[in-house]
């Protein structure tokens, strides 16, 4: 097998507390070089009966049913997410969350579940840099591994975009290559969401 030269990272907003309301999406495809790729964004339409709006992840990302109404469905992006996803590795901040995303999705026939290897830059933080609880949300940790680089927190694409960054200044500061991160801590789904470290 190729050793990985290559990542999607992957971010997910929802509109509600049901991980099925997933109202965007934005995935960039990286190089271990730190070349951005390719980026991809939709907004989404939630399915009936997940399209309910709550205030509380409005006030999050900013995203209105208005916003969503003449947005394709999940199911109709499929096709072009796991194209772009392909077999490369995956990296969210925070990849329970996105992950049960995508598992949620599945279980609606939107998506078809993936079994590429995940990485998750929060579980980075916690296990492999040892850093105390309390600091490993996305803004803390851009803040302390890439000084100065601005975005716009809770816009999938935008959060997809820094957290490949973040990633790449992550293997930098651990002297680790993509490919023994890969073998070594990814997430498969065996372990699931739970993981192993």
């Amino acid at each position: 097998m190729p050793l990985p030269t290559e990542f999607t990272v992957l971010d997910f907003e929802t509109a509600n507390e049901m991980r099925a309301s997933a109202c965007q999406i934005g995935l960039v495809r990286m190089n271990d070089h730190g070349e951005t790729l390719e980026r991809y964004s939709s907004l989404i339409k939630p399915d009936p009966g997940y399209e309910h709006f709550q205030p509380i992840n409005i006030s999050v990302h900013g995203i209105r049913e208005t916003d969503v109404a003449d947005a394709p469905t999940m199911r109709e992006l499929a096709s072009d997410i796991q194209e772009f996803v392909g077999t490369s590795p995956i990296v969210a901040h925070n990849m329970a969350f996105d992950y049960s995303v995508w598992r949620a999705h599945t279980e609606l026939g939107n998506l078809p579940d993936f079994i590429n290897p995940r990485l998750c830059t929060l579980r980075m933080a916690r296990y492999l840099l040892q850093r105390p609880t309390g600091t490993n949300g996305l803004e803390s940790l851009i803040h302390d591994y890439c000084p100065g680089l601005a975005f716009a927190h809770h816009d999938a694409s935008e959060d997809a975009r820094v957290t490949g960054e973040l990633f790449l200044a992550m293997l930098r500061y651990l002297e680790m290559p993509l490919e023994q991160l890969v073998k070594t801590f990814a997430l498969t789904q065996a372990t699931r969401e739970r993981g192993v470290w």
